[in-house]
């Protein structure tokens, strides 16, 4: 029996002295920090890796584009860019020496018309005859966005995206009918043959003269749409002229006829710009976006404090930029809780006596978006106009994006 036992712990003993030391020690590691000296290289060296990489201006156009800062609306989140700073910030891109390319993407959600998408165009061509290149996605397009991407070196659309360019048509209702079953009858002077607003309440179809404005406005903004892509593109006014009579045009074909540079998704357009720079890329998002106030919704104190700020006012010369907005109305201009605006005689004649009288302002840019209105409103507000460009001797500029 005691020779059994000295056995077994012979054995037990054998076993634990054969087996290898890989438990794990109980005993905790001492865990070594880098020191000051290492922390401070380490720094060093990932700034060098950084200075390094190629800097790349990224906008992000997911918002709609509006002509003038938004007013505060109930409705409105107020995340829209205007179109004064998108080009500002293109154009500072363009002269800033340490940015070698332009990332646009544009959003489901972004809203504008086409004179602002030739506009912006405009900025990104300039961007290309700096030597810089410039990179446009969508995950499709329509008439305004692809206009606004056709300035780009690089246009990119994702692989299951289409370009949908129907064409331009107009639509007039007429109400004359109507109005002759409920005993109504529109009461209008026409002044000239082709004055045909009233035409609508007077008649039941359009007359030559008003069908032939219509024809040459249509004829005019299609060829401006042709022509703009043909140009920006380098392809030939017949290709963009067949591309807008298929109405549609998917990705694969759209990059065989040469109206796409890329086709790739969002998530890989990082190695998109590292493949076509040559190089590490830094994506400098928000590039030269001003800071907004941040408004808390839940405090009331907060919101009333944000709407109370005054803006900064400065001594140096200044360009006044007067917005003539939405539709041309007499008395003071209106903005509804909806967001919508409009342009009140009165208003625009009181912002124009303010800049002749104010010596800080050198000159005035008027900038013009409307759908038209009242006549003796646009009468009153030209005469201001006039007065203040000769009067005062200040130089006026009226630019012009829709109408």
């Amino acid at each position: 029996m005691t020779t059994r036992l000295a056995l077994v712990f012979s054995l037990f003993a054998s076993v634990a002295l054969a087996q290898p030391a890989t438990e794990p020690s109980t005993q905790p590691t001492a865990r070594k920090f880098p020191t000051p000296a290492e922390l401070i290289e380490q720094m060093k060296q990932r700034r060098i890796a950084e200075a390094s990489h190629t800097k790349v201006a990224y906008i992000d156009l997911s918002d709609p584009i509006s002509e003038k800062p938004t007013s505060f609306s109930i409705f409105t989140s107020g995340d829209t860019h205007t179109l004064h700073d998108v080009i500002d910030r293109l154009h500072q891109a363009r002269d800033d020496k340490d940015v070698r390319a332009v990332l646009i993407t544009i959003g489901a959600d972004l809203s504008l018309n086409l004179a602002q998408a030739q506009e912006i165009r405009d900025a990104l061509l300039d961007i290309r005859r700096a030597g810089k290149k410039s990179f446009v996605y969508a995950d499709s397009y329509d008439t305004d966005t692809y206009s606004l991407a056709s300035g780009a070196t690089n246009v990119c659309l994702a692989q299951g995206g289409e370009i949908m360019i129907p064409g331009v048509g107009l639509e007039t209702t007429f109400y004359k009918g109507t109005f002759d079953k409920v005993g109504v009858t529109a009461d209008y002077v026409q002044i000239g043959e082709y004055k045909g607003a009233e035409e609508p309440y007077t008649r039941t179809a359009p007359s030559e003269e008003l069908k032939g404005e219509l024809t040459h406005l249509t004829d005019a903004l299609f060829n401006q749409i042709i022509d703009g892509i043909s140009l920006s593109r380098n392809i030939s006014t017949q290709s963009v002229r067949q591309m807008i009579d298929d109405a549609m045009m998917t990705a694969a074909v759209a990059k065989e006829r040469g109206f796409v540079d890329h086709l790739v998704e969002q998530d890989n357009l990082r190695q998109l710009l590292k493949d076509e720079l040559g190089n590490e890329i830094e994506l400098v998002k928000d590039y030269g976006e001003a800071e907004k106030p941040q408004m808390d919704l839940s405090n009331p104190f907060s919101i009333l404090a944000t709407l109370g700020r005054k803006p900064e006012v400065s001594d140096k010369p200044a360009v006044a930029v007067i917005y003539a907005d939405g539709v041309i109305a007499d008395g003071d201009s209106q903005t509804s809780l909806l967001g919508d605006s409009g342009i009140g005689s009165d208003s625009m004649r009181r912002l124009v006596r303010m800049a002749s009288r104010d010596e800080k302002i050198k000159a005035v840019v008027i900038r013009i978006d409307s759908p038209g209105g009242s006549a003796l409103a646009s009468e009153m507000m030209w005469q201001s106009v006039r007065k203040l460009s000769q009067d005062a001797k200040k130089p006026v500029i009226v630019s012009v994006g829709a109408m």
